[in-house]
């Protein structure tokens, strides 16, 4: 019985994967390093990179270099809500 649970929830989680990918490569895209990049994941990278800097700097600027060590984390987190936000925008949920 644990098996069929454990193999349940991988498909689940593959499931989720997947319609994730595809919503991330579906509409227009651009050429690219070689390659055509879906403009949702350019968005969705630039908006990361800009909540990204702005957090850190401002962490650097407040704490010093304890700041620029450790900034990188809430940094991160920030960056990772503003990618929920703007998602969730475009998706009209």
């Amino acid at each position: 019985m644990p098996e069929e649970t454990e193999s349940t929830r991988f498909a689940e989680a593959r499931s989720i994967a997947e319609e994730e990918t595809a919503r991330l490569q579906a509409g227009s895209t651009v050429p690219m390093l070689g390659a055509r990049m879906p403009v949702r994941t350019l968005v969705a990278l630039a908006v990361f990179l800009v909540a990204f800097m702005v957090v850190w700097v401002a962490f650097w600027g407040l704490a010093g270099g304890l700041g620029l060590a450790l900034g990188w984390i809430p940094a991160a987190v920030v960056g990772a809500f503003a990618i929920a936000v703007v998602n969730r925008f475009e998706s009209g949920d």
